[in-house]
């Protein structure tokens, strides 16, 4: 159980009045209340797929690894030879970064889900970004189904209770991709209408 600073506050004899409130937590009922708070957090959805250790290097290259593209002796870097061996591990670089920065994505969009149906917004933004949400959803699961098969499913904001949940069936990530491109394409903007570089229901 967490330490919280009242309860040190009260062991060093300070009154809970002379601590200071803090500030650095928003509560999901602020940040959801408009529709620039709603884009703002799947905005922050993207983020990851400019990282390096995702879709700027590392998962591209994970998708490459049995071409020439990925494996050169004198151009790559030491320790890369595991991919021209098939001796891959969950220890790799490129498989443990893509794994954690797959799931920043879901987790976003997963809170976006979850949260921006009830936000007080016109339904057209709402439409645009469940659709976006649900779009990265189907891709990274996709991507994540192409790499390993089942993964844990996780289609709920994470919390406590379900923080550990076990690897769902291939067959069961398939279903779930598939529901996340119909949501996806029902909610998604035509091209004409839609932000350049984000999805439309062209995507």
């Amino acid at each position: 159980m967490p330490v919280r600073i009242y309860d040190i506050a009260k062991k060093l004899g300070i009154e809970s009045k002379e601590v200071q409130k803090v500030y650095t937590s928003v509560s999901t009922d602020k940040i959801y209340s408009t529709v620039e708070g709603c884009e703002a957090v799947m905005s922050s959805a993207y983020a990851p797929f400019f990282s390096s250790q995702y879709y700027g290097g590392n998962t591209l290259e994970l998708k490459c690894a049995a071409s020439t593209y990925f494996y050169n002796n004198q151009l790559r870097d030491h320790g890369k030879v595991e991919y021209h061996n098939f001796t891959l591990t969950s220890a790799s670089d490129f498989v443990n970064t893509t794994w954690q920065y797959s799931y920043k994505v879901i987790g976003t969009v997963n809170d976006v889900i979850f949260n921006v149906p009830g936000a007080p917004i016109d339904i057209a933004d709402k439409k645009k970004i469940l659709g976006e949400a649900y779009f990265l959803r189907a891709w990274v699961f996709f991507d994540n189904y192409i790499f390993w098969g089942g993964i844990p499913l996780r289609t709920q904001p994470s919390s406590f209770s379900n923080v550990n949940i076990p690897r769902a069936s291939a067959d069961s990530v398939v279903k779930q991709i598939l529901a996340d491109i119909d949501s996806a394409k029902a909610n998604l903007p035509e091209p004409s209408q839609a932000i350049p570089g984000r999805p439309s229901k062209y995507a």
